[in-house]
């Protein structure tokens, strides 16, 4: 207990610190899931996977949370630099980042209907493409992030008319979402209202979690709804929405469907066979799905046609060393990129650069109880490449400024003693 708090304390605050989010969201999963994960996991919400664990199985993986957790804070702590002063998230936000935040979030907007196509949206007969590209997830993920900006612009800008389009936008990728089917529907006003928080200017008051929350629990079952429809789209699932049966049932799947990832984690790690060496190789690659071979692979990674394995139950699936090894791995890089945050947060563009490793590490997060460890790699590695590149960058511009620092000084020292001998 006295290593977890000393390392809360070094890694602190939590909204700046990956590793700490990691615990905050695995701490209850596991008490959540261990107590409950049986009795919700006949009630729906897992595609018809079967995900009741034995008593020996919940402690096993109960302990498998609780090291996770241990081991990611104690490395990131070790990593991730000096403390910060911060006591309370803020992010300054000049006329010139509202613009380009909201450039970013309409050029992705466009550039996600571009690439799936106008009419994949109004209908298609499945709901999401069969393969997964690399781009694709990119543009999933930038949508996301897109989200979290205009939440910032919201609660930032001075001016109407970058509000009014924020809004706008805000809409629109809900629209998106709901076309697509997808749980970030129910995500959009967390994400909004993050980017709202980050602000600094945006005080939290209780009606507006209430009105999140509500938001949230009206929003959430949809997705499920829609994904059991003979033909999907915007269309189809205007139609099929008015009569759908949105009864105590589903509202009890959907709460299985969110917290659902304790059983799915335990059920990959202690009740699947091992999974092979070249399967994991090709969920760790760096390469596209194609490239590496993923989609020959995912099928044999996947609880049911409809749930995948979940990524800590994966890494512990190989063993107690392997996972030890992984999640210390996974507390360095955490520490680094918040070891990168802290660097960035001298300048106002630093500040908004971070959101885009802290929110993909964000992601990682809260998805690794429920989708495949290839996923989350994809994650951590744009996650670290964002880092690097933030890093770079900072170095690029300190080592710039001292120089012209420098000369600054040089100068004035040159005109001084030029001065001098005219005096």
């Amino acid at each position: 207990m006295g290593s977890l708090l000393l390392s809360w304390k070094r890694l602190a605050p939590l909204w700046q610190s990956p590793a700490l989010i990691f615990a905050v969201v695995m701490t209850p999963t596991a008490l959540f899931g261990f107590t409950f994960g049986n009795q919700l996991a006949d009630l729906g919400g897992t595609g018809g996977a079967n995900t009741t664990l034995s008593g020996g199985d919940q402690v096993a993986t109960l302990w498998l949370f609780v090291a996770a957790q241990l081991l990611v804070l104690a490395c990131a702590a070790a990593t991730a630099g000096s403390p910060a002063r911060a006591n309370f998230p803020s992010v300054a936000v000049t006329p010139r980042i509202v613009a380009g935040a909201l450039t970013l979030a309409a050029s992705v907007l466009i550039l996600s209907v571009a690439y799936r196509g106008i009419g994949w949206y109004l209908e298609r007969p499945l709901r999401f493409s069969s393969e997964l590209g690399n781009l694709e997830s990119l543009l999933t993920i930038s949508s996301i992030a897109s989200c979290v900006l205009l939440g910032l612009v919201i609660a930032s800008t001075e001016s109407s008319f970058a509000r009014f389009w924020a809004i706008v936008l805000v809409l629109s990728y809900s629209l998106m979402f709901f076309a697509m089917g997808s749980r970030n529907l129910a995500l959009a006003p967390i994400l909004v209202f993050l980017g709202m928080v980050l602000s600094g200017r945006h005080r939290l008051r209780v009606y507006q979690l209430l009105v999140v929350g509500a938001l949230v629990a009206v929003l959430w079952p949809i997705p499920l709804v829609l994904r059991n429809q003979a033909s999907h789209g915007l269309f189809p699932y205007v139609t099929a929405l008015p009569s759908a049966d949105l009864g105590s049932d589903l509202w009890l799947a959907s709460i299985n469907n969110v917290l659902s990832g304790f059983n799915i984690v335990g059920t990959t790690a202690f009740v699947r066979p091992q999974i092979s060496a070249s399967d994991m190789a090709t969920s760790i690659s760096l390469l596209g799905g194609s490239e590496a071979g993923w989609y020959e692979v995912a099928s044999r990674l996947r609880l049911n046609h409809y749930t995948p394995y979940g990524a800590i139950g994966e890494i512990a699936n190989q063993g107690i060393w392997v996972a030890v090894v992984s999640f210390c791995v996974l507390g360095v890089i955490f520490g680094f990129v918040q070891r990168v945050g802290r660097k960035l947060s001298d300048s106002a563009g630093g500040q908004v650069y971070y959101l885009v490793p802290l929110g993909l590490s964000i992601l990682l997060v809260l998805q690794a109880t429920q989708y495949n460890l290839r996923s989350e790699m994809r994650l951590l590695y744009y996650a670290l490449g964002a880092a690097v590149i933030g890093l770079v960058v900072h170095a690029t511009h300190s080592a710039l400024a001292r120089r012209s620092e420098g000369r600054s000084v040089r100068l004035k020292s040159v005109l001084g003693e030029t001065l001098d001998e005219r005096g």
